[in-house]
């Protein structure tokens, strides 16, 4: 009885496409890298956090183990203090010695670089990236520049845009773009960080101030695509999107990109879907972005902390990671 339902089973997960017919040929899986996001609530700043983290200093070795868990190749930070280096190489003094942690171990060669705000004196809540140059290696622009700083204008009034507030500051975590190949000839993909208006102020008026940024950010795309002679683009970070409907969503979405998060799955403490990865569509076996085919978000837990514990010694938005392939490059 037991060979029978096991013949059984066998059978209809064939049948389902569960399990491969025998003698058929699979395609071959190629290999992946892993881009990722994660807002480390006021990093540099422990005063400012909440709750559990009220004044507690997030470690490095905390930050390393739980990038080292996650396995990521590519990770976009939010809510990060410049407090070291230069102005062209702006970084955050923890997330140095986080890096060390990480390099520490075989095959590992971390770096990590923030980007200047839209007030490029301001030196807190910054977005930036960390990278293992061992597995992903920073390209140039084509005028030779290590990132490119997009080329956003704000509205004045209402005539520039109807969803215009007085007093709102567009923008306030700039977007900026590095690009990163997977290897001589190999896939290659344009990052950029984005912190998006949080929902401070009212909901329906902070809705209006990201749908303001969203166009701001898309409009400035063509000239990211010629600085870097590259359409894979990804646009990912701490959003602050309350819904997938939401208009800041649509119009990304409409501008040429897959909402990895489209079933708004939480990603903060408070149960909100705030952290997005929008990667490039046209992503069929002869389109542009054919690396995105197999890409999907999901939310990484701590394998060791629970929810408090993780809470207070590290941030209140959990890491967002997912894979893209890496194949011959098509631009």
């Amino acid at each position: 009885m037991q060979r029978v339902l096991l013949v059984a089973f066998a059978s209809a997960a064939v049948a389902l496409g569960l399990m491969p017919r025998t003698g058929s040929a699979q395609p071959p899986i190629p290999p992946r890298i892993t881009v990722a996001a994660w807002n480390i609530e006021w990093l540099g700043k422990p005063h400012n956090r909440s709750g559990a983290g009220k004044d507690v200093a997030q470690s490095a070795q905390d930050i390393a183990d739980y990038i080292k868990a996650s396995a990521v190749d590519i990770l976009s930070v939010e809510e990060v203090t410049f407090d070291t280096g230069t102005d062209d190489n702006r970084q955050n003094k923890t997330l140095v010695d986080a890096c060390k942690f990480l390099n520490r171990l075989p095959g590992q060669q971390w770096e990590h670089r923030l980007f200047p705000k839209r007030d490029e004196d301001a030196k807190d809540q910054c977005v930036g990236l960390i990278w293992n140059e061992s597995r992903v290696q920073p390209q140039k622009t084509q005028g030779n520049k290590p990132f490119y700083r997009l080329e956003m204008t704000a509205p004045q009034n209402l005539t520039d845009d109807p969803d215009f507030g007085a007093g709102s500051h567009y923008f306030d975590r700039w977007a900026t773009a590095m690009k990163f190949s997977a290897g001589k000839d190999k896939t290659d993909v344009v990052l950029i960080p984005v912190h998006l208006k949080a929902n401070i102020g009212g909901v329906a008026k902070t809705r209006r101030q990201r749908n303001v940024e969203a166009k701001m950010l898309t409009k400035a795309l063509a000239k990211v695509r010629d600085a870097f002679r590259d359409d894979d683009i990804i646009i990912l970070g701490d959003t602050n999107i309350l819904k997938n409907d939401e208009p800041a969503t649509t119009t990304i979405t409409h501008a040429g990109f897959n909402d990895l998060n489209f079933l708004d799955a939480a990603t903060h403490q408070g149960g909100a879907p705030f952290d997005r990865a929008f990667v490039a569509d046209d992503t069929n076996p002869k389109g542009r972005n054919k690396e995105f085919a197999h890409s999907a978000q999901e939310v990484f837990a701590h394998p060791d902390f629970n929810s408090q514990q993780f809470k207070k010694r590290l941030s209140d938005h959990y890491l967002i990671r997912f894979s893209i392939d890496v194949m011959d490059d098509d631009d």
